[in-house]
């Protein structure tokens, strides 16, 4: 017990204290604990809110790295994908980025607010959106959800070995083991939720899914040679 209890800490010990070191390094340097992106980070994820269906179709086909893109130009109509370019002058980036909130920044300062202000006030704006148009918010969750899988060429195995670990750490009471997978699916839950989730926001998590491969592979291996064990003495 006490073993497990030191290998929990050995990996959530250094991730709380990079995490808090960092806060402290923007706190010291900018006297906030973020960069200030909270607003820009909803309004790039709300604006997929606003996907047509076409869009929205498009948007699985898109994402995958390698010939995603490719294939949603050859078979797609361009309707269907051209907002999801990056370099699209109206494109879904330069709309949640940009264009959003520089218009709900004149708009505050119109009402009497000064740029400081604000600008602080685009994340309750595009909030507050958020919370009027929840049916879409909750439909695009999935394909957002989708956008994030792809940083990693392993994820069909990886992520299935990792749910599985925390299903039998959770059945067995076993909170180190949960300790130290769980926050790889964080990332996987809460980017989607507040960001548009390219697919680097995943990184965190493969290290959760190396963890769950390693005892995943040595229970298999051990059931294996149980089995053969039974057979030989049948």
């Amino acid at each position: 017990m006490r073993g497990r209890g030191l290998a929990a800490a050995c990996v959530a010990v250094p991730l709380l204290i990079g995490n808090l070191g960092w806060m402290e390094r923007n706190l010291a340097w900018f006297g906030v604990t973020s960069d200030g992106r909270d607003g820009l980070a909803l309004s790039t994820r709300e604006v997929f809110d606003r996907m047509t269906p076409e869009e929205h179709r498009a948007a699985w086909l898109w994402w995958p790295r390698g010939p995603g893109a490719g294939l949603a130009r050859k078979i797609l109509p361009a309707e269907a994908w051209r907002r999801h370019d990056w370099d699209a002058a109206d494109g879904f980036y330069a709309e949640g980025q940009v264009i959003q909130p520089g218009r709900i920044v004149a708009d505050l300062m119109a009402e009497g607010f000064d740029r400081t202000g604000a600008e602080a006030q685009v994340k309750i704006v595009v909030a507050r959106r958020i919370l009027g148009e929840w049916r879409d918010y909750l439909a695009t969750m999935p394909v957002l959800f989708w956008r994030g899988l792809w940083f990693d060429e392993f994820i069909a195995l990886g992520l299935p070995l990792l749910l599985w670990m925390l299903w039998r750490a959770a059945r067995a009471g076993d909170w180190h083991r949960l300790v130290v997978l769980s926050p790889g699916l964080w990332p996987m839950v809460v980017y989607p939720a507040i960001s548009l989730n390219i697919p680097r926001y995943q990184y965190t998590a493969v290290m959760a899914m190396a963890l769950a491969a390693g005892p995943a592979w040595q229970l298999w291996r051990e059931g294996r040679d149980e089995n053969v064990s039974i057979l030989a003495n049948a």
